[in-house]
């Protein structure tokens, strides 16, 4: 008997010791939303800006999703980040952070207006990672041109799709060597259409042969070699970079090859 009673006393202390366990954890739960609701409340959102993004601050704050008054742990960081980036397809880089206890501070910078593609009848304008900025019934200015490509359906702020799926990948690496070698408002076009055989426009006067996407990093310090110390200043013609450690430059009054403005293959 005395063994039975034992056990039940000792059965009865557990629960005990577990329902105060869990009444416990709710009241540290309760206690931890009640003072996160009255001491973390957004009052502030402060909105900083780089570049001349033409975004107001309150157009930015309603894509954030973020709310004055709500708790400053209701929101995602990344997925504010995501959704400034893609809904504002200017804002090229965003970064959130919560300054606690009631303040969230938002800092976007501009994406640059990196190259005009042409598109049923005006143009797509991209950004040097491929992101649909806008479409305009004009190039702006000092943008450099990509012809032998087909745009397929689009979303501004999304990357830009292409009928021939490799072309998007051949225009990054072209891209990121151009910007490399410091030769954004240097290159005023690039035909993409035949992999084999990139050509680019050096200011409108020097029409450079590329050849295949191997290689491009050597090829473009070779070609800015070239250009910049051993042609003539004001040189106008072609130069061959094509062949692997070779650069073979023909004076000559520039022209632009027969379908360079072609466009890529319709859909």
């Amino acid at each position: 008997m005395r063994k039975r009673r034992k056990k039940t006393l000792s059965r009865n202390k557990r629960r005990r010791r577990f329902f105060s366990s869990i009444v416990f954890l709710f009241l540290v739960i309760g206690s931890t939303v009640l003072i996160t609701n009255l001491f973390f409340k957004i009052e502030t959102i402060e909105v900083i800006k780089k570049g001349s993004l033409d975004y107001t601050n309150n157009e930015i704050i309603a894509v954030s999703g973020i709310q004055t008054g709500k708790t400053i742990f209701s929101f995602k960081t990344d997925e504010v980040v995501s959704n400034l980036i893609v809904k504002l397809p200017f804002i090229g880089s965003a970064k959130v952070e919560r300054k606690l206890p009631r303040k969230v501070k938002i800092t976007v910078s501009e994406v640059t207006e990196y190259a005009s593609i042409p598109y049923k009848g005006g143009f797509l304008i991209v950004g040097k990672d491929l992101k649909v900025l806008s479409d305009a019934s004009r190039a702006p200015m000092n943008t450099m041109s990509v012809y032998g490509l087909t745009p397929s359906a689009f979303n501004t702020g999304s990357r830009l799709k292409t009928t021939d799926e490799t072309t998007p990948e051949t225009l990054g690496y072209l891209f990121n060597e151009i910007s490399r070698i410091g030769w954004f408002d240097k290159v005023t076009a690039v035909n993409v259409r035949d992999k084999l055989n990139i050509m680019l426009v050096y200011k409108d006067s020097i029409l450079v042969t590329v050849g295949t996407q191997n290689n491009l990093d050597y090829k473009f310090d070779l070609m800015k070699e070239v250009i910049e110390n051993r042609l003539e200043e004001g040189f106008a013609g072609t130069l061959d970079i094509s062949v692997s450690g070779q650069a073979r430059s023909t004076p000559g009054e520039f022209k632009y090859p027969m379908g360079f403005f072609d466009i890529g293959d319709e859909e």
